[in-house]
């Protein structure tokens, strides 16, 4: 069971991705990601998954699209890099959340 879910629609595509974090003493043990997303946002979200198990929600806190978009490593145009961004945006929305149930 999540302890925290986020979600995020990309308008200017129309993808859509849900992102569900199992945190434990403010650690992410578990992330895990569905929806409907061309190969760009579900790159990225297999990349910003891996990469956030283990951290602190105060680090994670801390994360820029600048920082995901250096970790995905993709030259992307403008609109492209929105899609780069979908689950960083959802990660957001979850951690928003946490600590308010």
């Amino acid at each position: 069971v999540p302890t925290v879910t986020g979600d995020q629609l990309n308008p200017i595509c129309g993808d859509k991705m849900v992102l569900q974090l199992k945190i434990v003493d403010s650690k992410v043990i578990d992330a895990k990601f569905s929806g409907v997303a061309c190969a760009v946002s579900k790159t990225s979200a297999s990349i910003i998954t891996e990469e956030i198990k283990g951290k602190s929600v105060a680090d994670l806190q801390k994360l820029t699209e600048q920082d995901v978009l250096n970790l995905v490593k993709f030259d992307l145009t403008s609109s492209r890099q929105q899609c780069a961004l979908l689950c960083y945006h959802a990660l957001k929305k979850a951690l928003a959340t946490y600590g308010k149930n």
